[in-house]
Formats: C-alpha cells, sequence, structure tokens
C-alpha cells in the first residue's frame, strides 16, 4: 500500500496508477502486475492497457521473488515493457530492470535504504526507497 500511495502523489496528472489491472500482451498472455504506471488516457474503462501503455510495472514479491525474476522478467522483456521493478519485501531492496533485449533486460540493477529511485519515463518522480518500505 505504501508504493501506492507514493506513486499517485508523485505522478499526479502525469501517469495512471493502476492497481493489479490486466496487461494485454497480446495472444493470450494478459497478467496483472500489482501496480502499473500507464501513458494517461481517458478510454482505460473501455479497454485493456497495451505493453505501449505501461511506464513502468511492478510486482511486490513476498513468496513469488523467483518467479517474478525468471517467468514474469522474461515475459515483460520479450514483450517491450521499458521497465520492470520487483519489491523484493524480504530483502527490503527493489530490483529494477530496464532496456529490454529478447527475453532478458540489459540493464539491472538493485537499490536500497536512503536511495532514490525513479522511473526512467517520469524522472521528476523520486521516491527513497526506505520510504516504500515504511519503517516496520
Amino acid at each position: 500500500m505504501r508504493i501506492t500511495k507514493l506513486l499517485v502523489r508523485g505522478v499526479g496528472d502525469t501517469a495512471e496508477v493502476a492497481i493489479a489491472g490486466p496487461l494485454n500482451l497480446g495472444g493470450f498472455s494478459e497478467p496483472q502486475p500489482d501496480v502499473m504506471l500507464l501513458r494517461p488516457r481517458a478510454d482505460y474503462g473501455q479497454r485493456i492497457a497495451q505493453s505501449d501503455d505501461a511506464l513502468l510495472v511492478v510486482e511486490i514479491s513476498d513468496s513469488t521473488l523467483g518467479f517474478d525474476q525468471t517467468t514474469k522478467l522474461s515475459l515483460y522483456a520479450r514483450n517491450g515493457i521499458a521497465e520492470y521493478w520487483v519489491v523484493d519485501v524480504a530483502g527490503k531492496c527493489i530490483h529494477v530492470y530496464r532496456d529490454p533485449i529478447d527475453a532478458d533486460y540489459a540493464e539491472r540493477n538493485e537499490v536500497s535504504g536512503n536511495a532514490l529511485i525513479s522511473p526512467r519515463s517520469l524522472p521528476q518522480l523520486r521516491l527513497k526507497v526506505r520510504d516504500i518500505f515504511g519503517s516496520d
């Protein structure tokens, strides 16, 4: 819930924040990422978001870390999702994947603690990783 609140406050009208909504990747592939930042459009009520609408796809990983970093990573990369974050709840870090190439990402980073993180497509949105996890 923290990341949703931070994203909604941070993007304002520059993007749509979708929670557990479908993402049409073509064919029969329609995952429901935990959080997405989508290009602003008025017609999301009439159509499902497409891969080219996604500015950022986020999976919150507690028990699904391995799956999110392999199967889902490959799926998103193959379908041109430019930026994919895996929020590692146990590790209190965020795995950042950018620049899809085939079924992988050219850029891979891990950020934690007081580090700031911004989606490449929305550099004005700056989140402190620690704030995403809170003080628990």
